[in-house]
């Protein structure tokens, strides 16, 4: 169900890398590559973005301006967006850098609104 979902995001987004959905805890529950993010070692990196989250989630908490839905980061090989889907779950998106991220953003926001009533189903 996930895998199905996923594998229509990358086909309806040009420059998608890779995309993964990713659990509270860091873990990737599913996960789909193009041939351009095969070598993506999209384990480590769902854990990575997911604790930075937490970390920024740690500070705006104190510093009471609210929880983080998405979180964006721009590097020379990739663009890496993760959007909140249901409290605590996250879809992980890779895109080209040289992509808008604004398409990859609507995207991730149309694809949380389906994943998080299959999570919540």
């Amino acid at each position: 169900m996930f895998r199905d979902h996923l594998r229509s995001m990358a086909e309806r987004l040009e420059g998608i890398r890779a995309l993964a959905l990713v659990g509270a805890d860091g873990m990737v529950i599913e996960s789909e590559a193009t041939a351009a993010g095969l070598d993506l070692d999209l384990e480590m990196l769902s854990a990575e973005m997911v604790a930075l989250v937490r970390a920024i989630g740690t500070n705006h908490r104190e510093l009471e301006v609210g929880r983080v839905h998405s979180f964006h980061v721009a590097t020379d090989r990739y663009r890496l967006l993760l959007g909140e889907v249901v409290e605590g779950n996250f879809l992980l998106l890779v895109i080209d850098p040289s992509i808008s991220p604004g398409r990859a953003r609507f995207e991730l926001r149309r694809s949380s609104l389906t994943l998080g009533r299959d999570l919540l189903a």
